[in-house]
């Protein structure tokens, strides 16, 4: 981590994406508690984005009109959305401008099934006009019988009912 020190190394960002039950709640939660830590070495976990995941970073990226999570942030239309949007890339750029780091870490589940080249782009996009040089996208994967058997277990201690099972031989 000293390398960070240097003040002519370009900035860089790691986004962190895992898809559900890949621990990255865990993740998240060192790295919010580590966060000043962090600082100290020139890593900065920016709390602009959400607590204790960026999640409105994902946000950004994910302007479909089905997600009921922008109906909570007052967003029911799609100028909406794209006001919201701007207001999350401002937060975001207004905190990193005010805290020295060399490195920007981003951890948000929102963005594990993104599909589109086009939003992964966007992204590189607005870190590089933040002054982002180096863009690097760390992704968590679960074995998909290990992820279905732990989300079993997760909707039982919640008390989540399944009406119907679907068949193994249903298409």
């Amino acid at each position: 981590i000293s390398f960070l020190k240097n003040k002519y190394f370009m900035k860089k960002c790691i986004i962190y994406i895992g898809s559900p039950k890949t621990g990255t709640t865990s993740i998240q939660y060192w790295l919010n508690q580590n966060s000043n830590k962090l600082l100290s070495k020139g890593i900065l976990y920016p709390r602009s984005l959400g607590f204790p995941a960026s999640f409105l970073f994902g946000m950004r990226y994910i302007l479909d009109s089905d997600r009921l999570i922008f109906q909570r942030y007052g967003c029911f239309n799609e100028r909406d959305r794209l006001d919201f949007s701007d207001y999350v890339l401002d937060r975001l750029s207004n905190e990193i401008k005010l805290i020295e780091h060399e490195l920007l870490i981003i951890s948000c589940e929102e963005l594990w099934d993104i599909e589109n080249k086009n939003i992964l782009e966007k992204i590189k996009k607005d870190l590089n006009n933040l002054g982002y040089e180096s863009i690097c996208i760390v992704i968590y994967l679960r074995n998909q019988l290990d992820l279905i058997r732990s989300s079993f277990k997760t909707w039982v201690l919640a008390g989540i009912l399944i009406d119907k099972i679907p068949s193994p031989n249903a298409e």
